[in-house]
């Protein structure tokens, strides 16, 4: 009984920890987050540095607070399946980016978005290369 007890709250810690990779402070949250930047492939060749590029959009206020709380939200979403730097959170920040420097009402990031979820949520493994292949297809 007591392995049972011990094997639920291991499962329990295990999940708290993984559903939130990133802090949900906004400041906090960008420091951490361009740890995944590092490598951008194919998705920023012309870009010698999206950590960078991405860190001065994040803090010019481009973005209102609730947009970069739904970021961090969606972050964590995306980090707690499995998605990995390249390409998911590359493109997520390149798309997020591309978005508000297109000048797109914020209603079509949000259907974007709701496209992400909606792969996430797609049963108990979503298929992450779907996702990916989603995340890409904004970028070409």
């Amino acid at each position: 009984m007591k392995k049972l007890v011990f094997f639920f709250a291991l499962i329990l810690i295990s999940n708290l920890i993984f559903a939130q990779a990133f802090p949900t402070e906004p400041d906090r949250f960008i420091k951490s987050f361009n740890s995944e930047l590092g490598y951008t492939g194919e998705v920023a060749s012309t870009s010698k540095n999206l950590s960078k590029e991405f860190t001065t959009f994040w803090e010019t206020d481009s973005l209102s607070f609730q947009e970069k709380e739904k970021f961090i939200s969606t972050a964590n979403n995306m980090a707690a399946k499995g998605c990995k730097g390249y390409p998911d959170f590359v493109c997520l920040a390149d798309n997020r980016m591309w978005f508000s420097r297109k000048a797109f009402d914020n209603s079509q990031y949000e259907i974007y978005e709701k496209g992400i979820f909606d792969i996430l949520n797609a049963g108990k493994r979503p298929k992450l290369n779907d996702l990916s292949d989603y995340l890409l297809s904004f970028n070409y």
